[in-house]
């Protein structure tokens, strides 16, 4: 029979197997669920043996049971969907022979700035650098970062290898053989013999110097700014060769050979005088530093100087003959100097100066001064206007912020001992302290302030400066032989008293000698000695002058002179009070100035006289007798002999007012009258403007009056007063003063 039958109904065909006129239905296996069709092929067998049993079935459910297990842990360990941190995400890792996989998409970029580019990277790289890169040469410069690395890690090596290796946790040190390390304090600046460093770098400590010596500053060890100019060659600037020039450092080569000095002033030659600048330091025999930056070129021939000048207006500075010459011509205001700074109180200046002439609107200063057109600080010696040739001044002051005013200015007017002038040489001299300044020429004291006077660190000028304050009549010639400044620095042990003072000190034995031939005029004071530090006086006469008669008279400030006074003969006789003949006699010093002084003026001959000073008593020969002065008698006017001190002290006296006030501006009148009773005076100015008052002649305006400034006050010097008729002026009527008479 056939296979297959037909279903009745829609006529669909059936698969059958007819067996023995059977028909089985053919069935294929198909594994899907509701709605799906998963047939089962025919390249995977079915083979079903053996029926179900109940044992068959358990062990499926415990498969079944171990696949859900596994499934449900699975399950656990994937992340749900979205983003989650690190901890809550699985790893995926690739595997070592995957190719590169392309990411294509847009990659949202937030909170950047500066995306990275291929350019940027490049940039990056080439900043950081490479492994191959050498070290770099130097601290500056374009060198990538691991260049800068690679010179700083060698630094490191040689800087490690330099420190020895530490000693009880310390690095050890060892000092010059000989010498002693102690615990060391303070901050002074600079040290002989090393002294270089610029008055700003104040903060070096204590060292050892190239001697393996303790380098401290004491008046011993250093005279920082000291220095001494004299005029040599045929110009102020010496040719120190080619320079180049950075701000204040100066580049050249041989400065030692050229005698360059610190404090020196330097320029190239091709610049104007307002270029020299002081050298601070000299760092080597090629390098100098300047106290600020160069004003003038960068290169080119240089000169260095001794002092700085500057040339005013129609004037000029030349030197020959070992001296240096300042014509100040005739153009108003102009001012020429030529000076040094220095620094560092006490300062003594001496130099040996004259002036062809004194004419109206020109000054002339000598000594110390703040380097500024209107200095506010000075002590010095001025040369002022028409005065006559035998007149200075001294003066000194300080004020921090301007130009001190004639209230604010201490000064005095001198008339110059033993006939001298200003158109002679002369010695000037400045001795300047913290509590005194003392005035010196040709070595006799003329003048003492205290009032008024420069700070110890006051940079000063220390020089000789003219000025033309208006037009002068004709030009005058300044001549300066040498100038020369000593700054003693001192360490200081103890309190200072009045007894630690800088003083022009007189050696034993100093001659004073005098010798002129022809007419010596009467009254001359030939020689005048300062006897601050003497004790006795040797005189001797070699020759006379026709008709001449001398004699020795004592004064206790140079001005004011008491006469008669009586010497001893060497060889015995009796005490004369004036000589004409040759001889030798001897005195005690009895004041502070001796002066020889021809009493009856010679007409012809030689006169030759020597004045030596001893700071000992003068020993008598033996077996000679020895006179002593008998001891005055003191009689008192008042009391009992008990009652002396206070009498002496307190004398009685009656006050007389003398006040008034200038009748008729510009002509003197007479303030105090003759009385030959009188004992003191005072005059106080009580006016805007000067009084003169004269005690010797009618008062002037100028010398040889004495000037009182406005608030100015003067009184006689103790026991030195003067009765003749007091004369005063001033220059405005009605100008008012105070004065008293004591009688």
């Amino acid at each position: 029979m056939a296979d297959n039958v037909i279903l009745p109904g829609d006529g669909l065909p059936v698969a059958t197997d007819e067996v023995a006129g059977i028909h089985f239905q053919l069935v294929k296996l198909d594994l899907g669920g509701d709605g799906v069709s998963v047939p089962v092929v025919g390249s995977i067998p079915v083979s079903v043996s053996g029926g179900a049993t109940s044992a068959l079935q358990a062990t499926g459910n415990g498969a079944l049971s171990q696949i859900e297990a596994a499934v449900e842990s699975i399950d656990s360990k994937t992340p749900t969907v979205g983003q989650k941190t690190a901890a809550n995400s699985s790893s995926v890792v690739l595997a070592s022979d995957q190719s590169a996989i392309p990411v294509s998409g847009t990659v949202a970029v937030s909170n950047l700035t500066d995306p990275a580019t291929a350019t940027a990277q490049t940039a990056l790289q080439t900043s950081f650098g490479a492994r191959a890169d050498a070290s770099a040469t130097s601290d500056t410069g374009s060198f990538s970062l691991l260049a800068f690395i690679k010179r700083g890690m060698e630094n490191w090596t040689t800087l490690l290898g330099r420190i020895p290796s530490l000693s009880a946790g310390r690095i050890p040190v060892v000092l010059p053989p000989g010498n002693q390390l102690t615990q060391l304090a303070g901050k002074p600046t600079a040290f002989w013999p090393n002294y270089g460093a610029p008055d700003s770098a104040a903060d070096k400590f204590a060292v050892f110097d190239s001697n393996g010596g303790l380098s401290v500053r004491s008046a011993v060890l250093t005279d920082e700014g000291t220095f001494r100019v004299n005029f040599t060659n045929t110009s102020l600037a010496v040719a120190i060769g080619n320079v180049t020039i950075a701000g204040r450092v100066v580049t050249g080569t041989g400065f030692a050979s050229a005698d360059v000095h610190l404090k020196d002033y330097f320029k190239l030659d091709a610049d104007a005088e307002s270029a020299w600048s002081q050298i601070a330091s000299i760092d080597s025999d090629t390098q100098l530093t300047l106290s600020a930056s160069y004003i003038g070129g960068t290169s080119g021939a240089a000169s260095r100087a001794l002092v700085q000048p500057s040339t005013g207006a129609g004037a000029a500075i030349a030197v020959a003959s070992g001296k240096c010459s300042m014509t100040l011509g005739t153009t108003s205001g102009a001012v020429t100097f030529v000076n040094r700074s220095v620094d560092y109180a006490p300062l003594v200046f001496r130099g040996r100066i004259d002036v062809s002439q004194r004419v109206a609107n020109q000054n002339i200063r000598i000594g110390f001064s703040e380097p500024n057109p209107t200095p506010k600080w000075f002590a010095r010696f001025r040369l002022e206007g028409a005065d006559a040739n035998t007149v200075i001044r001294t003066e000194s002051a300080r004020n921090p912020t301007s130009a001190p005013s004639a209230a604010e200015t201490e000064t005095n007017t001198i008339t110059l001992p033993n006939g001298l002038t200003t158109t002679s040489s002369l010695d000037y001299r400045v001795e300047m302290l913290t509590e005194v300044c003392r005035f010196y020429v040709n070595e006799a004291l003329v003048a003492e302030h205290s009032r008024c006077l420069p700070s110890a660190y006051d940079l000063m000028a220390s020089g000789v400066l003219g000025q033309n304050t208006g037009v002068p009549a004709s030009s005058t010639v300044v001549g300066v032989d040498f100038v020369t400044v000593k700054n003693h620095n001192k360490l200081e042990m103890s309190l200072m008293s009045k007894n630690e003072q800088i003083v022009a000190a007189e050696p034993v034995a100093v001659t004073r000698s005098f010798t002129q031939a022809g007419v010596i005029a009467i009254n001359t004071r030939i020689i005048v000695v300062d006897c601050l530090q003497l004790r006795s006086l040797s005189l001797h006469c070699t020759s006379m002058g026709a008709t001449g008669v001398a004699a020795i008279d004592w004064s206790a400030d140079g001005v004011t002179w008491q006469q008669n006074a009586s010497l001893t003969p060497i060889n015995g006789g009796a005490s004369v009070t004036s000589f004409n003949a040759a001889g030798m006699w001897t005195t005690p010093v009895l004041s502070r100035f001796a002066s020889i002084r021809i009493a009856t003026a010679t007409t012809a001959g030689t006169t030759t006289i020597n004045v030596v000073g001893f700071q000992s008593d003068i020993a008598t020969k033996p077996n000679q007798a020895v006179t002593f002065q008998a001891q005055p008698t003191i009689t008192v006017a008042q009391g009992t002999a008990a009652n002396l001190q206070a009498n002496v002290r307190n004398i009685a006296v009656t006050p007389t007012n003398q006040s008034g006030a200038i009748t008729t501006g510009g002509t003197a009148q007479q303030a105090i009258a003759l009385n030959a009773n009188r004992r003191g005076f005072a005059i106080l100015n009580i006016s805007a403007g000067d009084l003169w008052f004269s005690e010797v002649a009618t008062a002037v305006v100028g010398s040889p009056s004495i000037r009182i400034p406005s608030n100015g006050y003067y009184e006689n010097p103790p026991g030195l007063c003067a009765t003749t008729a007091i004369s005063i002026i001033g220059a405005t009527t009605a100008q008012a003063y105070v004065a008293r008479e004591y009688t």
